[in-house]
């Protein structure tokens, strides 16, 4: 586990929510799809990669962090679930990118696109518990980094759902106080959170 909290000031202009999916059955109905990735792409991808990793931590709730972003100011901006190449297997991702909201490059979504992909993050966020691994990164625009700005991504893999497809809550052996192993609900190992403009992990009880 490595942990350094990252304090959003001013100068962070963007905070991206990436998740990533081995199959696109679990993907959130009715995102914006963008076209199959390409191997151009990825490559002009790789230019703006490379940030400082900050935190990596499994098992982490994501409840209430979008929320938390808003009362931060940073608005939705972007939200497009995309099919890419890994080393060995396609896989696809779910981007949502928050924008700070005071920023003269901050442009709202539509109203109704925004209320689909709140739902949609919400969705995400409360069904399933992540390998957390955030980076800080410079910030680009039109291609070139921007002196004195940045930018935070969070890549979300490694999906645990906390249910069945019944509705009923995952479940997985522990081992008891009379040390014996029982059936208990999934539960997350630390929590994701933004509190006076500090992102870091809270250990969960």
């Amino acid at each position: 586990m490595s942990v350094v909290p990252i304090e959003l000031k001013d100068s962070v202009q963007k905070v991206v929510l990436q998740f990533n999916f081995l199959k696109s059955g679990f993907l959130p109905p009715g995102m914006k799809e963008l076209e199959r990735d390409t191997e151009s792409k990825r490559e002009e991808r790789k230019k703006f990669s490379g940030g400082s990793l900050a935190i990596l931590q499994k098992n982490c709730s994501l409840t209430g962090f979008p929320e938390e972003l808003e009362k931060a100011g940073y608005g939705l901006a972007g939200a497009f679930c995309q099919e890419r190449s890994g080393e060995i297997n396609r896989y696809y991702v779910v981007r949502f990118t928050f924008i700070r909201s005071a920023s003269e490059i901050f442009y709202p979504i539509p109203e109704k696109e925004h209320d689909i992909s709140r739902t949609q993050l919400h969705t995400i966020c409360t069904t399933a518990l992540w390998e957390v691994r955030m980076f800080s990164n410079p910030f680009y625009r039109n291609g070139k980094a921007v002196a004195g700005q940045s930018s935070v991504n969070i890549n979300l893999g490694k999906r645990l759902p906390l249910f069945c497809r019944n509705g009923e809550p995952a479940v997985a052996w522990e081992t008891g106080e009379d040390g014996k192993d029982v059936q208990l609900p999934i539960k997350p190992s630390h929590h994701l959170r933004l509190d006076n403009s500090i992102i870091d992990l809270v250990t969960a009880e």
